[in-house]
């Protein structure tokens, strides 16, 4: 699932900031191509298909019809894969680690390092980013899989984003799984 900053860009529109929409458009351009690129170069496990966050709820209810899929040997995103049924899959987004995941509560950290949740126990969060995978049903799995680090930098001389998730990734799934029947390379 790759993320556009809707709710960014409306916000900046309420605001007036028109002039700079496009850099926050281009920006998240550059995000998504980066990860695609990953996964392209580094990523053999299974096909991977790539579909924007506004279509969130479409997949989580399985309306695979309504959603514009993308593949990774697209890199421009101008080749939609179509599909009306998928089996055997994982969602996966980079985000932040999910909340059932943060680590217990340690005292001793500083107090500014310390995100307090309301409820019965304390928990710190990471602020790493990483791959959230997620079953059919758009739960987090659990264990080793759940939570895959990811180093996002911007390239020095070029204003683009590199990630590189994927290789990662792939080595936590065939620690658990066999690899589909897919000869990439």
């Amino acid at each position: 699932m790759l993320h556009l900053s809707t709710n960014k860009i409306e916000g900046m529109k309420k605001r007036g900031m028109h002039n700079d929409i496009d850099e926050v458009i281009n920006a998240d351009a550059s995000y998504n191509e980066s990860i695609m690129n990953d996964f392209a170069m580094n990523f053999s496990f299974c096909p991977v298909y790539f579909f924007y966050d506004t279509c969130y709820e479409k997949a989580k209810n399985k309306q695979w019809s309504d959603i514009v899929f993308y593949d990774y040997e697209s890199l421009t995103m101008k080749k939609r894969v179509f599909s009306n049924s998928f089996s055997n899959y994982f969602f996966t987004e980079i985000s932040y680690r999910v909340p059932e995941t943060h680590f217990d509560l340690n005292t001793n950290l500083p107090e500014s390092m310390i995100d307090r949740y309301q409820g019965d126990e304390g928990v710190v969060a990471t602020h790493r980013e990483g791959f959230n995978l997620y079953n059919e049903d758009f739960e987090p799995l659990s264990g080793k899989l759940l939570f895959t680090e990811v180093l996002t930098r911007r390239h020095k001389k070029e204003k683009k984003f590199i990630i590189s998730p994927a290789a990662r990734l792939e080595k936590k799934l065939l620690s658990v799984y066999e690899p589909a029947a897919l000869n990439r390379k």
